[in-house]
């Protein structure tokens, strides 16, 4: 034993070198990838298509599941500042306001699966367009061009194509505005 009785004084370093638990070791293994990255260092995923953030691009079809119908859609056409082409499908359209003009749009739909028994009808899906962080959409009775893209009776396996009636929206915001069809985002350019 040391004598400290000559005013030494003695020095004791007790470490402890510490390391992952294997709880820790564990977690940390189910994190990773097959490649040793962590969970946290991967880049988060790209928003979910159809979204404001990432909207179906122009000419993609997307799939919607409406009351026991399926059916792809797809934007195919795009007419923007159109007043005079939805003047001219009927000549009680709206004219759009001082500032405004209209975008109309030509849709696709592929009709999957459904009842064999009954037609199903498209509708316009209650459609708008959004642009500066708001939705567009009126006026809501216009005429649409020919060929229409509602009232058409279709059963599987048919293929549709037609023009939407059109809505107005300010001359500036004609460029990046997006359809909204059933809570769906499609891009138009």
């Amino acid at each position: 034993m040391a004598d400290l009785s000559s005013g030494s004084s003695l020095i004791i370093l007790i470490g402890v070198v510490a390391g992952p638990s294997k709880k820790q070791e564990t977690a940390a293994v189910a994190a990773s990838d097959d490649k040793g990255v962590s969970a946290a260092a991967r880049p988060a995923p790209a928003a979910k298509v159809g979204t404001r953030q990432n909207p179906v691009p122009l000419g993609d079809g997307y799939t919607i599941e409406d009351r026991g119908h399926r059916y792809e859609l797809t934007v195919l056409q795009v007419e923007r500042r159109a007043s005079q082409l939805v003047r001219s499908a009927n000549q009680f359209n709206t004219v759009a306001p001082a500032g405004n003009d209209y975008i109309t749009v030509k849709l696709g739909m592929s009709y999957l699966t459904g009842p064999e028994s009954a037609p199903f009808t498209p509708t316009d899906g209650g459609y708008t367009f959004y642009a500066a962080n708001q939705k567009w959409g009126a006026p809501s009775t216009n005429v649409a061009r020919t060929p229409g893209f509602t009232k058409q009776d279709l059963f599987p396996g048919a293929k549709h194509e037609g023009w939407l009636g059109g809505r107005y929206l300010p001359n500036e915001l004609q460029d990046e505005a997006v359809l909204v069809y059933q809570d769906v985002f499609f891009a138009l350019d």
